[in-house]
């Protein structure tokens, strides 16, 4: 079976681009909806005065996710510590999940936000997030199933930089357990609309950062083959 799915991250209160085409199956954002953690807490606390001024605030982006037809499957990003406007309430936050989308197909959910403001978190940082999924990966998982690893932070560098200090380690360990058919990322925005292949011996995973105009994953479960177009 080829499932299609509309992938996008870092929109930063901005609504996709890209149109609803007939026969995706979901959304995947993978984190920073927020612009700013600063702006979060400001309409956080409009929230506390009056719901309606606070959701007006969100504008385009909040009435677009909030009417998408889809499903929403989220991570957060290291903007979204604070749910201002309610789209993670729209969204299923899936951070540290592994959550079955449809038979065969499953999606494993990465994100961080810590208690404050990082721009980028460490490895040790990620690490307690990436423990629970690999936990819950073996216990659901089916000899048959496809995975795809939905993290804000990137696991591999596009080339010709392979190796770079925004990819992390932890990430690639996760993904050596998960063995993703594709892996889609997201926080460096000199990467957005980059993908490319990353050899796992003879299961490689395409490795995609949409960005915010975002584009469409295809998953055929059968062969595990991916593609993914802008």
């Amino acid at each position: 079976m080829i499932y299609h799915l509309l992938c996008c991250s870092d929109t930063h209160e901005s609504p996709p681009a890209i149109p609803l085409p007939a026969g995706t199956l979901c959304w995947l954002h993978g984190g920073d909806f927020y612009r700013d953690k600063c702006r979060a807490k400001a309409d956080l606390a409009l929230l506390h005065c009056a719901d309606r001024i606070g959701r007006e605030q969100g504008g385009a982006a909040y009435r677009w996710f909030k009417d998408c037809p889809l499903p929403i499957l989220a991570v957060r990003g290291n903007h979204d510590s604070f749910d201002a406007w309610g789209f993670f309430q729209h969204a299923q936050d899936i951070t540290g999940m592994v959550v079955r989308i449809a038979p065969g197909l499953l999606v494993a959910g990465i994100g961080w936000h810590g208690d404050r403001y990082y721009d980028t978190p460490a490895d040790r940082d990620l690490q307690p997030a990436c423990r629970p999924v690999e936990r819950i990966f073996r216990r659901i998982r089916q000899p048959k199933d496809r995975v795809i690893l939905l993290t804000h932070y990137p696991a591999y560098a596009p080339p010709p930089d392979n190796v770079s200090p925004y990819a992390h380690e932890v990430l690639q360990q996760l993904a050596a357990v998960l063995r993703p058919v594709a892996i889609i990322q997201g926080h460096i925005h000199n990467w957005f609309g980059m993908s490319h292949q990353v050899p796992r011996g003879t299961a490689p995973a395409l490795v995609v950062n949409p960005g915010p105009l975002g584009g469409i994953l295809s998953v055929d479960t059968q062969t595990g083959k991916t593609t993914f177009t802008l």
